[in-house]
C-alpha cells in the first residue's frame, strides 16, 4: 500500500510538471553558399540546441506538416507574422530562424529568435567561421550562446507555507542559492482581425531562493518576503545578461608591409580589391582595365574590404591581425605605407564620409555578437553607434552629399536583408527595398543606388533611384554577381562574380566591370579569388 501511495504521488507530480520551453526551429537558410552547406549548418545548430536539454525543439519537418495541414507552405515564410503563425501552430513559445552567408573569405552564421506572444525579435546573434570546415563548430557554439540568453521557465507544483516546489531541476541548469522570479499569468489578448495572440497579462509576485535540487525536474525554494503563491504560478530562472564572459582584447601590432612597390598616390583610375592569390587575403590595386595589378599589403593577416578616401590618397580596410577572426579597421597610404590600426573592438566594411573626416563601418566582435552600423572620426576617435539591432551583413555607404547613409538590415522580420537609408546621425531610417537587398553603393551623383539581391533565386546586381524607385536588374546569368562599385564618372560599375568556374562556395571569384546599364561586361582579374572591388573616387 505504501509503495502504491509513493507511485501515485510521483504520477501526480509528473502530471503537474510543465513541459520544457518549446522552440520552433525553422532552419538556417543559405545566402551565397550552397543549400547542402546550409543544411549541414542547420542540423548542427539543431542538435546542439537539443543537447542543451533545456528545450523541446519542434523540427522543420514537423513544422512543414503543420503548415501543409493549413494549406500553407513553410518555404515562403519570411515575415515575423508568419513566424508567429508557425509558432502558434506548433504550440511553441519561441521561433528561431537563421542564415549562413559567405562574407569575403569568412562565413557568418546568424540566427534570430522571435517571441510568439509578442511577435518581437528577442535575440539576434551571429558567429563567424574563417573556413568552411569550421562552420559546424560555429553553429554549435551559436546554439549554446543563444540558449544561455533564454530564461528558463517552470511551474510551481506545490506550496507549503513559504516553501515551494517547482518542476525546474538539475537538467534546467538550476543550482542551490539561485534566485528565481515568480509570476502569475493572466488574460490572453488576441487581435480582433488577425486572431493572432498579441500578449497576456503578467503579474510579478516576488522572488525565491533555490534551497534543494531534488531531481532532474524537481527543486525546492523558499520565498523571499511575504506574498501569495499558488500551484500553477510560473517560476523563471533569468539568463545571464550576455551568456558569455567578457573577452579581453589583447594588444596587437600593426601589420607590416615588406617594401611595397610604388603606385600613383592619387589612385587615379584605379580599382582596389582583395585577393587570395598569395595564400591569404591581401589588398591589391589595378588599373580600371585590369592592368598593373599591384599588391599593397603583405602579412599573415586577412586584409579585405578596401575603401578609398575621397581624395584618393588613403585606403581604409579590414584586417584580422590576431588571427582570431576579430577584424579591425586599418588605414594606409594609397601606396600601402603607413598602415595604422583605428579600432580595437572590431570593425568591417569601412566607408569614408565625403569630407574625409569620418568613417562608417559595422562592428562584429566577440563582445557584442551583433552587427551594427557605427561611425568614428578618421583617426579612430569619437565612436558612435547609429543603428540598433540592424544585424547588417555588409557595410554602409555614404551619400555623396554626406547627409545620408545607406545600409542593410534584417530587423524587419524577414530572413534576408533589405536596403535602408538614414540621416548621417542615424535618424529617419527609411526602407527602400522589399524583395531583398544587400551591399548598397551610391552613384557619384547621388541619384541612384546599386545593390545585390537574390529576389529571383540568383544573386544579381540591381540599381534603383535613391528613393527606392525604378529597381532594375543589371546582370542576369546562372552565377552569383555581388558587391557593386561605381566608377568616378558614374558610367561603369565594378563587381565580383563566380561565373568563370566552380559552384557555390567552391567557385573562383573574379572582378568584372560593366556599363551602368549592365552592358559590356568585362573580366579584369584571372589569378586567385579576387573580391570586393572599390573604385578610386578621383580620376
Amino acid at each position: 500500500m505504501r509503495k502504491s501511495a509513493v507511485i501515485c504521488l510521483l504520477i501526480a507530480v509528473a502530471a503537474l510538471a510543465a513541459p520544457k520551453l518549446k522552440i520552433a526551429f525553422i532552419g538556417i537558410e543559405p545566402s551565397g553558399v550552397s543549400a547542402s552547406v546550409a543544411a549541414g549548418v542547420s542540423v548542427s545548430f539543431r542538435d546542439a540546441l537539443i543537447n542543451t536539454r533545456r528545450f523541446e525543439v519542434v523540427e522543420r519537418e514537423r513544422l512543414e506538416a503543420l503548415m501543409e495541414e493549413q494549406g500553407l507552405a513553410l518555404s515562403g515564410c519570411v515575415t515575423t507574422e508568419c513566424f508567429v503563425q508557425v509558432g502558434q501552430l506548433a504550440g511553441a513559445q519561441k521561433v528561431i530562424v537563421g542564415e549562413v552567408a559567405q562574407v569575403g573569405g569568412s562565413y557568418i552564421v546568424s540566427v534570430r529568435m522571435v517571441d510568439v506572444y509578442s511577435g518581437k525579435v528577442e535575440q539576434s546573434l551571429s558567429e563567424v567561421s574563417r573556413s568552411l570546415e569550421g562552420l559546424l563548430t560555429a553553429a554549435n557554439t551559436l546554439a549554446v550562446k543563444l540558449s544561455e540568453t533564454i530564461s528558463v521557465e517552470g511551474t510551481v507544483i506545490s506550496v507549503s507555507g513559504n516553501t515551494i516546489k517547482t518542476d525546474l531541476g538539475s537538467q534546467d541548469g538550476v543550482n542551490v542559492n539561485d534566485t528565481v522570479y515568480l509570476v502569475r499569468l493572466g488574460k490572453e489578448h488576441y487581435h480582433p482581425e488577425t486572431g493572432l495572440l498579441l500578449g497576456r497579462d503578467i503579474k510579478e509576485l516576488g522572488t525565491a531562493t533555490i534551497t534543494r535540487i531534488l531531481a532532474d525536474e524537481l527543486s525546492e525554494a523558499v520565498l523571499k518576503g511575504s506574498f501569495s503563491v499558488v500551484v500553477g504560478d510560473k517560476v523563471r530562472l533569468a539568463a545571464s545578461p550576455s551568456g558569455v564572459p567578457p573577452v579581453t582584447v589583447p594588444p596587437v601590432e600593426t601589420p607590416t608591409v615588406e617594401k611595397p612597390p610604388e603606385v600613383r598616390p592619387s589612385g587615379a583610375g584605379r580599382i582596389a580589391f582583395n585577393s587570395s592569390r598569395d595564400g591569404d587575403l591581401e589588398i591589391f590595386v589595378m588599373d580600371s582595365d585590369g592592368r598593373n595589378q599591384t599588391q599593397l599589403t603583405n602579412n599573415t593577416s586577412w586584409d579585405s574590404y578596401p575603401a578609398w578616401s575621397p581624395d584618393g590618397r588613403r585606403i581604409a580596410f579590414s584586417s584580422d591581425p590576431t588571427g582570431e577572426i576579430e577584424f579591425e579597421i586599418f588605414v594606409m597610404d594609397a601606396d600601402g605605407r603607413n598602415q595604422t590600426q583605428l579600432t580595437t573592438e572590431g570593425g568591417m566594411y569601412p566607408a569614408w564620409s565625403p569630407d574625409s573626416r569620418r568613417i562608417a563601418f559595422i562592428i562584429h566582435s566577440k563582445r557584442t555578437y551583433n552587427m551594427e552600423v557605427f561611425v568614428m572620426d578618421a583617426d579612430g576617435h569619437n565612436l558612435t553607434q547609429l543603428t540598433e539591432y540592424a544585424a547588417s551583413m555588409y557595410g554602409p555607404a555614404w551619400s555623396p552629399d554626406g547627409h545620408r547613409i545607406a545600409f542593410e538590415s534584417v530587423s524587419t522580420g524577414k530572413v534576408g536583408s533589405e536596403i535602408f537609408v538614414m540621416d548621417a546621425d542615424g535618424r529617419n531610417q527609411t526602407q527602400l527595398t522589399t524583395r531583398g537587398g544587400y551591399c548598397p553603393a551610391w552613384s557619384p551623383d547621388g541619384r541612384r543606388i546599386a545593390f545585390q539581391s537574390k529576389r529571383d533565386g540568383k544573386w544579381q546586381i540591381y540599381v534603383m533611384d535613391a528613393d527606392g524607385g525604378n529597381q532594375t536588374q543589371l546582370t542576369n546569368d546562372s552565377s552569383a554577381d555581388l558587391y557593386p562599385a561605381w566608377s568616378p564618372d558614374g558610367r561603369r560599375i565594378a563587381f565580383e562574380s563566380n561565373r568563370i568556374g566552380g559552384q557555390g562556395i567552391y567557385a573562383s571569384w573574379e572582378i568584372f566591370v560593366m556599363d551602368a546599364d549592365g552592358r559590356n561586361q568585362t573580366q579584369l582579374t584571372t589569378s586567385g579569388d579576387n573580391r570586393n572591388p572599390a573604385w578610386c573616387p578621383v580620376e
